[in-house]
């Protein structure tokens, strides 16, 4: 409580136009830190107190580490329409630290085309939360009704690749990589969400049945070499590639992988390196690409580059035979017109 209120005065220092004004909150800053001896405290540009946000009505939804609501923030005399993760997690210094982390290194990709834009949030808080940008056209799988998968899908998975691309370049595996967090914007550009939340999601598990009931189902999205995944094998970039044919899957099915199968099932399906049938109706040349890489051997299934490769390849042959349907059914209407 004594670090939200430090970090609420610190964020209006910053904005007081007023001198006399400004004086008088740097004296009681000062009295609050001395009181309370707190040395360490971060006091990061991003915070957003809750009392600038005003959620709209009705329960959020849950997820596998947190509960997202759409709210108002009001900032700098302007009001935007926002999507606030509050966490389930307890109120350990160390778990504290971890959400400092988290936004840190969100707020370094946020400028990223194909990365969630972040506003801000609170480490201190409890809950704490992130507030990010509202994502209006909501996450892939629901977007993605029969009638876009032809013509929006591929380049929509094609930018949500661009998005693992730039986590991967700073290091960063998602390991979690589902539809649900592959959001939609107002201009329809896809974005990732949800990356790096490691710590959260574990206590999250220890917290919440319902948390936990997600991250057990969420299994159906990883690969063997996640699922025995250890800090001696490094990170596993390959394992996003895997996680983005799942994710193919998903949308075509519109289900999860798996999904006639049961959570324990799948697992033992997985770690004896089992792959996903071949679902109806899916092309030749949709399901090389999808077989590629939801590909159980790791030596075998694409790096990303090569995953982005396959996805223009396919969306160029997607065009072509447009192209070529369009001029064969021309064709025929001439034809009929001369008869």
């Amino acid at each position: 409580m004594v670090q939200q209120v430090l970090m609420k005065l610190h964020k209006e220092l910053g904005e007081c136009p007023f001198e006399t004004h400004c004086q008088l909150m740097r004296a009681t800053f000062d009295r609050v830190c001395a009181f309370a001896q707190l040395d360490d405290v971060q006091f990061p540009d991003w915070y957003i107190s809750a009392d600038d946000l005003m959620f709209e009505d009705g329960s959020g939804v849950s997820g596998t580490f947190g509960e997202v609501r759409h709210a108002m923030w009001f900032h700098a005399g302007e009001r935007t329409r926002v999507m606030v993760k509050q966490l389930f997690q307890n109120s350990s210094v160390e778990t504290d630290q971890d959400t400092f982390e988290q936004c840190q290194l969100w707020e370094k990709l946020s400028d990223s085309d194909h990365i969630l834009k972040f506003h801000g949030g609170s480490h201190a808080s409890k809950p704490q939360y992130y507030v990010c940008e509202y994502a209006r056209y909501g996450n892939l799988r629901d977007y993605l009704t029969d009638e876009k998968l032809e013509t929006e899908m591929w380049p929509l998975f094609l930018q949500a690749a661009e998005g693992l691309k730039t986590l991967h370049s700073h290091g960063i595996v998602h390991g979690a990589l589902k539809c649900s967090n592959i959001l939609v914007d107002a201009s329809r550009t896809a974005k990732i969400a949800d990356f790096g939340f490691t710590s959260a999601r574990m206590y999250a598990v220890d917290l919440n049945s319902d948390a936990a009931a997600a991250s057990t189902s969420a299994v159906r999205w990883k690969p063997k070499d996640l699922l025995e995944y250890s800090d001696s094998t490094g990170p596993q970039f390959k394992a996003d590639s895997y996680s983005l044919g799942m994710c193919m899957i998903e949308a075509l099915t519109h289900q999860a992988p798996f999904g006639m199968v049961d959570d324990t099932e799948v697992v033992e399906m997985i770690l004896r390196g089992e792959s996903h049938p071949r679902p109806d109706g899916v092309s030749d040349a949709v399901w090389d690409l999808v077989s590629q890489l939801s590909e159980p051997d790791t030596a075998k299934r694409p790096t990303l580059d090569m995953a982005i490769a396959l996805i223009r390849e396919l969306i160029e042959r997607q065009r072509k035979e447009r192209v070529a349907e369009d001029i064969a059914s021309n064709g025929r209407h001439d034809c009929h017109q001369l008869d």
